[in-house]
């Protein structure tokens, strides 16, 4: 990945994106795609990086783990758990990646990434937030996870709107 880009992401984006790193390996992914970080932005969401984190280090022995900030979940439990069951259903599984192994980042991805860019500015912040993310995942057209999102009401303009009172609150 560019970590430049990375730079300007919050301490959550960036979980965001570990956690969809390590379930696009686990599914045996080319690469990354925007499908792969919806589920890492609803893993995060629910805070469900911490036992992700737990996963990792049992399985790579390591001993320590990064420290998880409480957050108001964006979307619902049950909402979020259904998501995240029919985008990994969607998403085509084989032999597992290592984790080691650099996942490159599909073109769509890195479009999503520069208008998550865009969306921080638009709202001057300093870091790029996973609601940020979000929105700009929400833009992809064609993509599957995308679809899925917007059957279950979860659109650009939702976001933004959350967005835009977490700016003025």
């Amino acid at each position: 990945m560019f970590p430049e880009v990375f730079d300007t992401f919050s301490q959550r984006a960036r979980q965001a994106v570990f956690a969809a790193r390590w379930r696009a390996g686990q599914r045996g992914a080319d690469e990354m795609c925007v499908e792969d970080l919806v589920v890492g932005l609803i893993i995060e969401d629910q805070g469900m990086i911490e036992s992700l984190f737990l996963e990792i280090h049992r399985e790579h022995r390591l001993q320590s783990i990064l420290p998880v900030k409480a957050h108001i979940s964006f979307f619902p439990s049950g909402l979020a758990a259904q998501i995240l069951t029919r985008i990994e259903e969607l998403l085509p599984h084989s032999k597992p990646v290592s984790a080691s192994r650099e996942l490159p980042i599909s073109s769509d991805l890195k479009l999503a990434f520069e208008a998550a860019k865009n969306f921080q500015r638009k709202f001057q912040q300093r870091h790029i937030a996973p609601l940020y993310l979000l929105a700009a995942a929400l833009a992809r057209e064609q993509s599957p996870a995308v679809n899925v999102l917007r059957q279950a009401v979860v659109t650009q303009e939702k976001v933004l709107e959350t967005l835009g009172s977490e700016a003025t609150g």
